[in-house]
């Protein structure tokens, strides 16, 4: 903002290039109280002063920290320190919400990229296969089985997000839901499990971390959501056929989210932990 003070008194046009606003902007802000002119000349034209600039520095500087007209218009009618200093507390308050929302923005975008860098290779779907997976770092949040699926689900992937967002040096690896072993089979799949969200670079304790252990995997690639193991089966099948054991919890990694896409669901990888089963005695 150039403000130059050459002259004592301005038209609307010239005040409103000082500011780099349009003349609409400050017929806005005569109209509803925050700015007016100095005084309306004869021919009914707006004239403004050089004793209005500080003031009108002052509201663009408010504005440009996001604050509203309202706000502004508040801070500059009211007389009560106290009162003043409440309305800057709450911008504050409302900044550092949205801080949370651009980081968890940046997180949701970070997790796309990865999606669409994967795109640059090919997902076999439901091809079932076999690997070795190195002991990785994740923040969970358990089920709060007092809510609805949906509700539940959600509020677990937001407090995974909150954790994240702790640290700023954490690199972001993936989510998805684990499921305790055995929840295939059982009645209440959610109990005992909850949402996963893994990291790499955090040193830290903390007691909403927990390990991914590494190890014999069996994977596939499918087009569905986490807790539908009907869509499954195979897998199970394929670990019984094979004789090999399942030695822990199901891990459901949340690839990308097809909701725009008619007929498709989530794109999903499923990773069960298994050994080899011995029968030589």
């Amino acid at each position: 903002m150039n403000v130059v003070e050459s002259k004592e008194f301005y038209t609307i046009t010239e005040f409103a290039e000082m500011f780099n606003l349009t003349r609409q902007t400050l017929i806005h802000y005569d109209k509803i109280g925050l700015f007016k002119p100095a005084r309306i000349n004869q021919s009914g034209y707006r004239i403004y002063t050089r004793e209005q600039k500080p003031k009108m520095i002052e509201i663009m500087q408010l504005k440009d920290s996001g604050m509203s007209l309202s706000d502004i218009m508040r801070v500059m009618e009211t007389k009560s320190a106290d009162s003043i200093l409440s309305i800057f507390d709450a911008q504050i308050a409302k900044l550092d919400e949205q801080i949370v929302q651009f980081q968890m923005n940046k997180l949701i975008t970070h997790h796309r990229k990865m999606y669409y860098q994967s795109l640059f290779g090919k997902y076999e779907l439901n091809k079932i296969f076999i690997s070795e997976e190195k002991e990785r770092t994740a923040f969970y949040a358990p089920f709060d089985l007092s809510l609805d699926e949906d509700p539940m689900i959600d509020a677990a992937y937001r407090r995974c997000v909150e954790l994240t967002l702790q640290y700023a040096n954490v690199q972001f690896q993936g989510c998805g839901i684990v499921f305790r072993k055995g929840a295939c089979h059982s009645d209440d799949p959610y109990r005992g499990s909850g949402v996963f969200f893994m990291i790499d670079n955090l040193s830290a304790d903390h007691p909403n971390l927990i390990t991914l252990p590494g190890g014999l995997k069996i994977k596939k690639y499918f087009y569905g959501n986490p807790g539908q193991f009907d869509l499954i089966c195979d897998v199970m099948h394929y670990i019984a056929d094979h004789h090999y054991e399942v030695t822990g919890s199901l891990v459901f990694h949340n690839i990308v989210e097809n909701h725009y896409i008619v007929g498709k669901n989530d794109l999903s990888l499923l990773e069960v932990p298994v050994r080899k089963l011995d029968f030589e005695k």
